[in-house]
């Protein structure tokens, strides 16, 4: 066994649309290897899954391994899709035992698995009994198997048991766990707290001088999210729809980047309240497409609405990367990466109240008498505290 070596083992599709997932799961395999270990990162995709071995910041490919025909992802009524998700699971681990013997990690990190299943209870088995340290990541902690369902339905409840029984099942194989949270009231000996980070040298600090300050003809806001009814961007589009209605001065607009079940809503709600000309929804965008919209952007918009999760807390991607960028951000909830006193971030309560367009043109005008170098400042703060290497240091020490 080496032991300078860990297996990261994530399933989930790499070509999916989920791109943030796979760039957080790119950039923590990186950060094994920039504090020295021997980095392997074991992923799916929508016919194999695949081998990466991390060399000097590069993900080079191993290997591949194809699934059956029944086990590759496609919109298909036969068999459905849950049946190809289970046989795309069971190819997926025996496959993974052969890469563990092969490999012979002294570590291997798990990114939490929905459902937890008796395949995955004997990967931790088969780790255990090679005597590997096995480190089981919540993305999103606490959910299942830890707290009881909010809604009182049948599935609910039968989802929540068998989370509960088989993690009774999976944790006495595991080392550690590692809990990415905005919580730390859970009392486990194996819990490791950690929050989100990212790869800062990926993300590019914006470059164009944009207007500004009290001459702003127009502010624009950049919410860049796989959209959900938790991001609550309803709270910004009322907050304009009352802005417009007071015959507000300043113009504001939105762009909306991304994709997800919430966006018909949205637009329903910006049709309903005739703010067309005011709301851009610009579908995914990656790369020089994305830069380009954050080039004309002013303010990032994060996760406004947690607390309709149950979570009164924050550790979002998105509000470290508007940070790296050097764009303040609005956020709804306290995130532990940033003091109270953050001068970049607009902060909202945590409930449903429209976002106060006023209050947040002031804010902005204020920062851009107050800080000439504010893109700077952001970006090295992110250097300094929001990178998955100073993240995943305590797992690679332990």
């Amino acid at each position: 066994m080496n032991s300078n070596r860990i297996l990261y083992i994530a399933f989930i599709r790499e070509d999916s649309e989920s791109i943030g997932f796979v760039k957080k799961v790119m950039a923590q395999s990186k950060a094994f290897s920039q504090l020295g270990l021997e980095s392997y990162l074991y992923i799916s995709a929508n016919d194999h899954a695949k081998l990466y071995k991390i060399v000097e910041g590069k993900v080079n490919e191993v290997k591949r391994l194809y699934y059956s025909s029944t086990a590759v992802y496609k919109d298909s009524k036969f068999p459905p899709l849950k049946i190809r998700n289970y046989f795309r699971f069971k190819q997926f681990i025996k496959h993974i035992k052969l890469q563990i013997a092969e490999i012979n990690p002294s570590k291997v990190y798990i990114r939490r698995v929905r459902p937890i299943t008796q395949d995955l209870v004997n990967l931790g088995n088969y780790c255990f009994g090679r005597g590997i340290k096995v480190f089981f990541e919540f993305p999103d902690f606490p959910h299942t198997p830890f707290v009881h369902p909010a809604n009182k339905n049948i599935q609910s409840y039968l989802k929540y048991y068998h989370e509960k029984i088989f993690f009774k099942r999976l944790e006495k194989y595991l080392y550690k766990i590692v809990v990415i949270s905005v919580r730390e009231d859970f009392k486990n000996d194996k819990f490791l707290y950690l929050r989100n980070g990212i790869e800062v040298e990926s993300i590019p600090m914006l470059k164009k001088e944009i207007e500004s300050g009290s001459e702003c003809k127009k502010v624009n806001l950049i919410g860049v999210a796989n959209v959900g009814f938790w991001h609550a961007y309803d709270r910004v589009i009322q907050g304009m729809a009352k802005h417009y209605k007071n015959s507000g001065e300043s113009p504001i607009h939105f762009h909306i980047v991304g994709e997800g079940a919430e966006i018909p809503n949205l637009k329903e709600l910006v049709n309903g309240e005739n703010l067309n000309e005011h709301v851009t929804f610009h579908g995914s965008k990656t790369g020089k497409a994305l830069d380009e919209v954050f080039e004309d952007s002013h303010i990032g918009v994060g996760i406004l609405g947690n607390h309709r999760k149950g979570l009164f807390g924050d550790s979002s991607l998105k509000n470290r990367e508007y940070c790296a960028r050097g764009i303040p951000f609005i956020k709804a909830a306290k995130d532990l990466d940033f003091p109270e006193d953050f001068p970049f971030s607009f902060n909202l309560p945590a409930d449903n109240t429209p976002l106060s367009i006023s209050e947040l043109i002031e804010f902005y005008n204020n920062l851009e008498n107050s800080f000439s170098d504010k893109e700077y400042l952001m970006r090295e703060y992110a250097l300094s505290h929001l990178t998955w290497k100073s993240k995943m240091e305590v797992v690679a020490r332990v």
